[in-house]
């Protein structure tokens, strides 16, 4: 099994070995999981999520029904959190389809890593606001399946790194190591949404919720909510992050890196920003959503720049 030839002016090529059935399954799977974060970002409040709206409201509220007034805010937080879950597993599809796929070892731990770090932080802030519901309704199917998917590719030896030969990787530019600083500092920001969204840090946010949709006063239960939602947005968004900043550090210079890193932001961005926007929410536009694509796109596009004169250059 050969390398692709190499188009003059191009990178050089990188082994595209035939993917394993292990492999197929997890992309497929990783496709699944962007599709669930699409329909509750567009269909969270609708009957199709209502058994854990339901549960959301006996622990959370103890009541029957959601609350009524905290509707608005919720139908928000769900497009913020599908969001994150679409532009989460379109990192991790990139990861499966190129260096899993290759049988590169660096790419199982940061799959495995994304996973954990997720369930970890998501189920944790659960744990920690009594919310049991959100552990074994919604995190244990991706932790469990997606998990036994990348045991099944460790065990068959889809990680060995025996299995192809591969390109020297490129040197690290100080544009790439911008990239891969600023998905570390998103990491940082996905652990302090986790867990400090109610905290002073974030007190300009809390008034624009509350100015929106409270009348200027964030009530018990929208801080409830709030503290709850945007623990599980925080762990989603970092681990997001922390798949892209560990790609962009295990194949520097590859083209599929900075396209994973494009695609994975700007679907987050799309889904995240034009809900926001249909909820009347335009504070996390251009709070969140706007400067988060910019402090990815500029070091992104001297990355891009840099990488393309280097493969540009290679004979």
């Amino acid at each position: 099994m050969g390398k692709r030839p190499a188009a003059s002016g191009s990178q050089p090529a990188e082994p595209t070995p035939p993917p394993s059935l292990e492999v197929r399954v997890a992309w497929a799977s990783c496709v699944w999981f962007v599709l669930v974060g699409l329909a509750l970002a567009l269909a969270g409040r609708t009957r199709a999520f209502a058994p854990w709206r339901e549960a959301a409201a006996d622990v959370l509220f103890g009541t029957p029904t959601f609350p009524a007034a905290l509707e608005p805010f919720a139908a928000l937080t769900d497009v913020i959190i599908g969001g994150s879950i679409v532009g989460k597993w379109v990192a991790a599809a990139w990861l499966v389809a190129h260096p899993l796929r290759a049988g590169e070892r660096w790419a199982h731990r940061a799959l495995v890593a994304g996973l954990v770090w997720w369930f970890a932080w998501d189920s944790g802030v659960s744990l920690a606001v009594g919310a049991t519901f959100n552990v074994w309704m919604i995190n244990l199917l991706p932790f469990i399946s997606f998990g036994a998917l990348l045991a099944w590719a460790h065990r068959r030896g889809t990680h060995d790194a025996a299995r192809v030969v591969r390109p020297p990787h490129a040197p690290i530019t100080a544009s790439w190591r911008a990239l891969t600083l600023v998905c570390w500092l998103f990491v940082a920001v996905g652990v302090a949404l986790s867990l400090g969204s109610t905290s002073l840090l974030f007190g300009v946010y809390q008034r624009a919720v509350a100015e929106a949709w409270f009348e200027g006063a964030l009530t018990v239960e929208a801080l409830t909510w709030m503290r709850f939602s945007y623990g599980i947005i925080g762990a989603t968004f970092g681990a997001h992050f922390l798949m892209l900043a560990l790609a962009l550090h295990g194949a520097p210079g590859q083209r599929w890196v900075l396209t994973a890193v494009a695609t994975s932001m700007l679907a987050w961005f799309v889904v995240d920003a034009t809900g926001s926007a249909l909820h009347g929410a335009w504070f996390n536009v251009w709070w969140v959503d706007a400067p988060s694509l910019a402090a990815v796109a500029i070091p992104w596009a001297l990355a891009r720049r840099e990488t393309r004169a280097r493969w540009s250059a290679t004979p």
